[in-house]
C-alpha cells in the first residue's frame, strides 16, 4: 500500500504542480483539477509507503484537454456580417474558434437549412463564401466545426439577407423644350442618378446627383435646338453595384418663337449739343423672356408706316436690356417699336409705342420777365427792351 500523488505541468506553466492523497491504498485514483482546455500535460506518477520508499512512473507521461463549449467563439454575429462582402447571389461567412476545428456552414431559408458548405482543414479562423443565393431572400445559418479529438461544436442561428442588384424599374420619361430636357426614370432600390448624353452613343456629357433614391429627375441643359441626343440613365447603390438603362433617344424642339418684352420703362434726360441747342434723350428699359439681342427704331410724327431711324444694336444676348434715343427734339412727337432677336435668329417686333419730348426749358431770366408781365402791364415791351429791340 502506497500514497498517490501525481506531478503536472502544462507548456504554459513555470513549475510543475502536485495533486493527490496521502492515503495509503493498493488502488490509486487522482483527479487533476483547474486544467485549460486544449493544453497538452506532462505528467509523472509517485507513490510512497509506510516506510518512505518512493516509487516512480518511468518516462514522462502526457496528455491533453478537450476543448468546452465556453471556448467555442463566433465572430461576427449575424448582426456583424459584413455588408461589403454580401451580393445579390452570395455572401461570405467568417468567425473564429478557441480551436482548431473544420469549416462548415449549414444554411437555408429556415431553421431546418438543407444546404452545406465549407472543409474540412483545421484552423481557428474560417472563412465559407455561400453561393448561388436568390437576390432580396431571407437566410438562415449556423457554422459548424470538429476539432481534431472529433470534438464537434455548432452555433446558434443567424441570419442575413441576399443583397437585391439594382435595375431600371421604368422606362424613362423626357420632357423638352428648345433646349432642355428633364429626364425621369425609377430604380427597385435605393441609387445614386446618373444621366450620359450626347450626339452619339459615346455620349460625352453627363449630370448626376449623389443622393440615394428609388425616384430620380434630372434636368440636362443647354441642348441644340431641333436636335437628336442620344442618352441613358442609371445609378449606382451604396454596395457599389449598378445599373444601367439601354441606349435612348430624345429630340429637343425648333424655337420658332421671338422673345417677348415686359416690364417696360422710359426715362428723359435733358442735353445741349455743341451749338447750344437743347435736345432730349430717352432712355427705354425692358426685359425679355429669353436672352436675345436688341435695337430700337423710331421716326419723328405718329405714322406708323415708316421708321427711318435706329438706335446702335446690342449685339450682347440679355434678358435686361437698356437703349438710347439720342437727340431728340423738344416739344416733338415720335414713335417707336422695340425689336428683339434670340440666339436661333427668332425675331419679334413689340407694339408701336409713342413719345411726346417736353418743350425747350426757359432760363431763369425769360421766367422772371414771364412773371413782370402777368403781372405789371406796363413792362410789356420789357423782353423787346432786353433783347435790343425797343424804340423810342
Amino acid at each position: 500500500e502506497a500514497s498517490s500523488l501525481v506531478e503536472f505541468r502544462s507548456s504554459d506553466d513555470k513549475a510543475s504542480s502536485v495533486a493527490g492523497d496521502p492515503k495509503l491504498v493498493k488502488g490509486h485514483t487522482v483527479q487533476l483539477k483547474n486544467l485549460k482546455a486544449s493544453k497538452t500535460y506532462s505528467f509523472k506518477l509517485k507513490s510512497r509507503d509506510k516506510d518512505d520508499n518512493i516509487a516512480e512512473s518511468a518516462g514522462i507521461l502526457s496528455f491533453r484537454t478537450k476543448s468546452t463549449d465556453t471556448g467555442f467563439e463566433i465572430e461576427p454575429t449575424a448582426s456583424k456580417v459584413s455588408e461589403q462582402e454580401l451580393t445579390a447571389t452570395s455572401a461570405k461567412i467568417s468567425w473564429t474558434t478557441a480551436v482548431a476545428t473544420s469549416s462548415w456552414v449549414e444554411y437555408g431559408t429556415s431553421t431546418s437549412y438543407g444546404k452545406l458548405a465549407g472543409n474540412d482543414t483545421l484552423t481557428i479562423d474560417h472563412v465559407v463564401t455561400l453561393e448561388g443565393l436568390v437576390p432580396g431572400t431571407t437566410y438562415h445559418y449556423r457554422v459548424k466545426g470538429i476539432d481534431e479529438d472529433g470534438n464537434e461544436y455548432i452555433s446558434g442561428d443567424y441570419t442575413f439577407t441576399a443583397l437585391i442588384n439594382p435595375e431600371i424599374a421604368s422606362k424613362p420619361k423626357v420632357e423638352v423644350t428648345n433646349d432642355t430636357a428633364i429626364i425621369s426614370w425609377s430604380t427597385n432600390t435605393d441609387t445614386d442618378s446618373i444621366a450620359e448624353y450626347g450626339l452619339t452613343s459615346k455620349y460625352g456629357d453627363s449630370v448626376g446627383s449623389g443622393v440615394l433614391t428609388k425616384i430620380h429627375e434630372l434636368e440636362v441643359k443647354d441642348l441644340a435646338q431641333d436636335t437628336t441626343y442620344r442618352y441613358r440613365v442609371g445609378g449606382v447603390d451604396k454596395f457599389s453595384n449598378k445599373a444601367m438603362s439601354e441606349d435612348l433617344t430624345f429630340k429637343t424642339n425648333k424655337d420658332t418663337k421671338g422673345p417677348v418684352v415686359s416690364e417696360f420703362r422710359s426715362d428723359l434726360m435733358r442735353n445741349v449739343d455743341e451749338t447750344g441747342k437743347e435736345k432730349i434723350n430717352v432712355i427705354v428699359s425692358f426685359t425679355t423672356d429669353e436672352a436675345a439681342t436688341s435695337y430700337i427704331e423710331y421716326a419723328e410724327g405718329i405714322s406708323l408706316a415708316t421708321y427711318n431711324k435706329r438706335t446702335k444694336k446690342n449685339k450682347t444676348l440679355n434678358i435686361s436690356h437698356s437703349l438710347m434715343l439720342e437727340g431728340l427734339s423738344p416739344a416733338t412727337t415720335f414713335h417707336y417699336r422695340i425689336v428683339t432677336i434670340d440666339k436661333y435668329g427668332n425675331e419679334s417686333k413689340s407694339k408701336d409705342k409713342t413719345l411726346l419730348t417736353p418743350k425747350r426749358e426757359e432760363s431763369i431770366l425769360q421766367k422772371i420777365i414771364k412773371i413782370l408781365e402777368d403781372t405789371f402791364g406796363w413792362v410789356s415791351n420789357l423782353k423787346d427792351y432786353m433783347q435790343g429791340n425797343y424804340k423810342k
